[in-house]
């Protein structure tokens, strides 16, 4: 958010409004648009439903990332606002669950600095990467069992900060 100069310790540079705006219009408008749009859709069609938001498990938070922790921390929320909302107006066939994933196998962790990517794993019990696919498995168990609702499911490994408190 803030810089400092380093001879002076005065403020030099901060967050500029376009970058935590640009952050917040994909992560968090994004995901809204998303769900009001696919919510209408099913409840025009009469189609019963699950809606999934993805928050990366950022949302317990991360120095140096105000603007998509943030985001992602309202992106945990959601479900449970979702289906209050959705119970209040009587729909009660569209159900939400988000899914929060720790460090996931994707390109852009693959690819990094193979050092800084295993700083990272000290961090995750099961020592690597979550898989994609496990990732896309849990989103199917979300939708075979009707009793996940309203919450947000983490899928992390474990990961721990290196104090050992979860994350």
């Amino acid at each position: 958010m803030l810089s400092l100069d380093k001879k002076t310790g005065k403020v030099s540079k901060k967050m500029g409004l376009d970058r935590w705006q640009s952050v917040i219009d994909v992560n968090l408008t994004g995901t809204f648009l998303t769900m009001r749009d696919s919510a209408e859709a099913m409840v025009n069609g009469g189609w019963p439903g699950l809606l999934v938001p993805i928050s990366s498990v950022n949302k317990a938070g991360q120095i140096g990332q105000l603007n998509y922790c943030s985001t992602k921390v309202a992106v945990a929320l959601m479900p449970k606002i979702i289906v209050g909302e959705f119970l209040m107006r009587g729909i009660t066939n569209i159900r939400c669950v988000g899914v929060a994933p720790g460090y996931t196998a994707t390109p852009m962790l693959t690819g990094m600095n193979q050092e800084a990517l295993k700083t990272l794993l000290e961090d995750v019990p099961i020592g690597r990467l979550v898989e994609p696919d496990e990732v896309a498995a849990l989103i199917g168990h979300c939708a075979e069992n009707n009793a996940l609702n309203a919450t947000t499911i983490e899928i992390t490994g474990g990961l721990c900060n290196s104090r050992g408190i979860a994350k």
